[in-house]
This record gives structure tokens, sequence and C-alpha cells, in this order.
């Protein structure tokens, strides 16, 4: 995607420095927890719990898909098998279009046989930030009597 291999800098980064980084700074929120309050007034214990659960509902969602995935979808083998096969990437992960796949070394995959969606994509060119789609091609929906 960038180009190159990322160093072992960045490697460490997201797959060490970061998680730990993060449940260090969970478990200090507990360990150090205030009650809060405003001036001398302190909230009441419902006021906290939902806070907390406002601030838990974002985060606890990855962990909680993981131990439903571990738990059932992947129904055979020992705790490590299934969690082998969960993060294993399946057959139609890699590039979309099967000449980018055989260049980054993927067999080729039958999810774009349609000619128009392999015309689209060929001829779509990316900035930097994504934008920009050749001048010569429809736009991706199709307006008619004024709604899309």
């Amino acid at each position: 995607m960038i180009g190159f291999m990322p160093g072992y800098y960045w490697k460490s980064s997201w797959a060490i420095i970061s998680p730990i980084a993060m449940l260090l700074i969970i478990i200090g929120s507990f360990v150090f927890y205030t009650p809060a309050y405003y001036g001398d007034y302190v909230f009441p214990p419902a006021a906290e719990a939902a806070g907390w659960i406002m601030s838990l509902s974002s985060f606890l969602v990855i962990p909680g898909y993981m131990l439903y995935a571990v738990g059932f979808r992947a129904k055979e083998g020992s705790l490590v098998e299934r969690i082998k096969y969960l993060v294993k990437p399946t057959e139609a992960w890699g590039p979309l279009l099967n000449e980018h796949r055989r260049e980054a070394g993927y067999e080729d995959h039958k999810l774009v046989d349609d000619p128009m969606t392999n015309v689209y994509h060929k001829k779509q060119q990316y900035t930097a930030y994504g934008q920009d789609v050749a001048d010569d091609l429809p736009p991706p929906y199709v307006i008619s009597n004024g709604h899309i």
C-alpha cells in the first residue's frame, strides 16, 4: 500500500507499544479514579455509571466481538486453532484487480469479472486523497428524474 515494507520501529509500535500504552491508560483510569465533581457538587453514582458506560461502549465492542467470534463463529478446534482460523485472511483479501493481484503475488479471483467494473477501476486515477477520477468516466451513480 505504501510501496515499501515498514521498518521495525513501525511494526513494533503497531503491534507492541501502542496496545500496551492503551492498556496502561485504561488501567490507570481505574486505579487513579476520583469521582466527578463540579465545584462543590459531586455527581451521583447514576451519572458516574452513565459516563463510564458511554466511555467504555466504544472500546468494549472490539474485545466483545472477538469473544463472540472465538466462541460462536469458529466452532471447531482448540482455542489457539480457532484464533488462528479467525485471523487468517480470506481468499478474496488483497487488491481488487487481478492484474494488481498478480503483481502482489496473489492468485486471481472472480470478484470483478464484470467488464464495466474492470474498465471503471482501470481508468480511475487517484490523487493522494483518493478524490480524482478520470474525466471520461461516468459517475458511480445514476441520476434519473432528479433522484440518485
